[in-house]
């Protein structure tokens, strides 16, 4: 089967990849859009092949290139070339608000992810996108106020993270005691973390379940990718090329799933017929029995519709998750700061001090109050971490300001994709926005992210700055607020300790109306915005701020010799450096 694969993408896909483009180009029809400037696609027959390969080795620069060209022009859009599909326009940051408030039968998301990934295809099963009952029911689970699964989300990010120390230790895998962290090891952590919501707390742990979801994930976003390069017309005919994979995955996941969902429907449906409360017995509270019972109130009651469901929850939340995860724990160990950027590790001592202060003083307070003390200090004597480690809740997460400020910094800088916010036009008659632009039926429209966090919105926008949005009782310096007392002639004068006073007026990141999340009022769009936004935005928060206490609690970071390289840039993604450099290196605390 794997060479008939190879031998028929040899004989029929290689033709195909060159003629393609040819022809579409002979058929193209004109557009409104043709007026915009499109960057990358050099003169000749062939020029949309090479401008293919340009983008998906180097769309960064070409997309960097377009932004600094139409900043110019008071912010105008452009294009960027989109292999058999036309282009892609990239709009100017002020028209973010306007785009999130269209609705979906106008700009459509789930369109717009097909058009990237050819989910309808990947997926199996087109009503998984147009119909998305799993996303509302992430969506009720994850509301702001939800708090009730910060304990087992910070017991199993814990074991997790033990797990895999205890595996590279068994491995011999360190030097000068340090163990190596790549992005292997995150990934298994972060899709164990991710599935305890999902799955509950006993499939989490299935090491069979976790590897073949992680790869049914992967093989969606590779041969995906690839697909969606393809004009929608042909994509039937390459799907068996990218599908077969897919499938065995698929069947695999149905035999491990298959039992749990038929036993959780039984168990909805006891609770549906019964006569009384004394009959009805209690259901977990995990997103996947939020599911059974959207899918059982549509007479959509089969495992296959559950199992494709609970992958696309997985697409869309374990490799964003997984790469801001490593971001955050490379940044720790790269990134100086201090008095003109120049202490190593400065992060590190500063947030493993915000995290001690904030367990005396919040976090022990109110496990006494809740007498739980002596249940968190079991907690973290059976997993053998230090004590300050666990007991944590949503209200004592959120005082963690410091630690708020790092992420969304880390999240602005490295993670933005280079094009973000995608939608596209499925009204026939288009639409018309504001500032006079006419975008037409089918056409793809998105943000050039990277390079608006890069550019707008304050002072060395492109510096990172871990205390950017700290608040004003950790007094810590950043070169912009250096620079702007030199200016005014005063001399300034070296840092306390970044620690919290019990009147700090907190300002948490998981807030609903804080506009890093939402995305009104800045130029930040790392999770969508308004009713499009990201569903798991709140516990994506969450996770990084308990992994990162988990780190700088029980382990020593090693300073990264040479500073962090930049993020690499694959198609529209930007990706944490490969060959080992993204790698977080510790060792446990004495």
């Amino acid at each position: 089967m794997f060479w008939y694969t190879i031998y028929t993408f040899i004989f029929y896909g290689v033709p195909a990849l060159v003629l393609l483009p040819l022809v579409t180009d002979f058929l193209k029809r004109s557009s409104p859009l043709d007026k915009l400037p499109i960057y990358g696609i050099p003169k000749g027959p062939f020029g949309r092949i090479v401008a293919a390969y340009k983008c998906f080795t180097g769309a960064k620069q070409l997309i960097d290139e377009g932004y600094k060209m139409n900043t110019a022009l008071k912010g105008a859009a452009f294009r960027i070339p989109n292999l058999f599909r036309g282009s892609i326009v990239l709009l100017p940051s002020f028209l973010i608000p306007e785009v999130m408030d269209l609705p979906e039968n106008v700009l459509s998301i789930a369109e717009a992810e097909n058009d990237r990934l050819a989910t309808y295809i990947m997926l199996l099963n087109k009503q998984v996108l147009t119909d998305p009952y799993h996303i509302d029911a992430m969506r009720t689970q994850l509301g702001a106020g939800s708090a009730g699964y910060i304990e087992g989300l910070e017991e199993e990010i814990i074991s997790a993270f033990e797990a895999e120390v205890k595996n590279l230790e068994t491995r011999n895998d360190r030097v000068g005691g340090y163990v190596s962290f790549g992005s292997e090891a995150v990934d298994r952590i972060v899709a164990r973390a991710i599935n305890r919501l999902f799955l509950g707390e006993t499939m989490c742990k299935d090491e069979k379940y976790i590897n073949k979801m992680r790869g049914v994930v992967k093989t969606i976003a590779l041969m995906g990718s690839w697909l969606a390069f393809l004009p929608t017309w042909v994509r039937p005919a390459f799907a068996p090329l990218t599908t077969s994979g897919l499938k065995n995955y698929l069947d695999e996941l149905l035999l491990i799933l298959g039992p749990v969902i038929e036993e959780r429907f039984a168990l909805h449906q006891r609770n549906t017929v019964a006569k009384s409360a004394a009959d009805k017995v209690v259901e977990p509270t995990d997103i996947l029995q939020a599911i059974i019972q959207q899918a059982w109130r549509r007479e959509d009651q089969t495992a296959l519709n559950v199992v494709l469901r609970l992958i696309h929850l997985n697409l869309t939340t374990l490799q964003t998750t997984s790469i801001a995860v490593q971001n955050i724990l490379l940044n720790l160990a790269t990134r100086p700061g201090g008095m003109n950027n120049a202490e190593p590790l400065f992060f590190t001592s500063q947030l493993t001090s915000e995290i001690s202060f904030v367990f005396k003083h919040y976090v022990s307070p109110e496990l006494s109050a809740r007498n739980a003390t002596q249940s968190a200090l079991a907690r973290s004597e059976r997993l053998k971490v230090r004590p300050e480690s666990t007991g944590w809740s949503l209200r004592t997460l959120s005082h963690l300001t410091g630690f708020d400020s790092f992420i969304r910094e880390t999240l602005r800088l490295d993670c933005a994709p280079a094009v973000a916010l995608h939608r596209k036009v499925v009204d026939r008659q288009g639409v018309t926005l504001k500032n006079g632009l006419y975008l037409p039926y089918d056409s793809n429209i998105a943000f050039a992210a990277d390079a608006i966090h890069r550019n707008e919105g304050g002072l060395d926008a492109a510096v990172f700055e871990g205390f950017r949005t700290a608040p004003p009782a950790h007094h810590l310096p950043s070169p912009s607020h250096t620079r702007s007392l030199l200016q005014s002639g005063i001399e300034p004068s070296p840092p306390p300790m970044a620690t919290l006073t019990r009147d700090n007026t907190i300002r948490p990141l998981y807030q609903a109306n804080h506009p890093f999340i939402e995305g009104k009022g800045t130029p930040y769009i790392t999770f969508d915005a308004g009713a499009t936004a990201d569903p798991a935005r709140f516990f994506k928060v969450n996770l990084y701020k308990l992994v990162g206490k988990h780190l700088l609690l029980n382990y020593e970071v090693k300073d990264f010799a040479g500073g962090r390289k930049e993020n690499e840039g694959r198609w529209l993604m930007m990706l944490p450096p490969r060959g080992g450099a993204s790698d977080c290196c510790f060792k446990r605390k004495e």
